[in-house]
């Protein structure tokens, strides 16, 4: 089976508590597996608090892993991606998938 990783991101949508918050959204074959909040700082200019880099982003062993860039520092970041999930679509567990840009 071919399987296809690709992301949606959701620019200040409104919470139950009324704040604005930003999320990246990872789907595997068009089903959502992963919703993320995306990295916000208060204390930065408007323009600035999405400053945050994501690349190099793929998924393995039930993980998604990141490289985040932030004004010269980087990170090497990894998010558990649900189990159950990733059995109904069929997932193998050693598989390396790229995302699909």
């Amino acid at each position: 089976m071919e399987y296809k990783l690709t992301y949606k991101c959701q620019f200040n949508k409104r919470g139950k508590d009324n704040k604005s918050r930003s999320y990246l959204i990872y789907f595997l074959n068009d089903v959502e597996i992963l919703k993320q909040k995306l990295p916000f700082e208060e204390d930065y200019e408007l323009g600035y608090q999405h400053h945050t880099g994501i690349e190099n982003e793929y998924l393995l062993n039930g993980k998604i892993y990141q490289i985040r860039n932030k004004f010269g520092k980087t990170r090497n970041v990894s998010f558990p991606v649900s189990k159950n999930k990733l059995n109904e679509l069929g997932f193998p567990n050693d598989f390396k998938l790229e995302l699909s840009k």
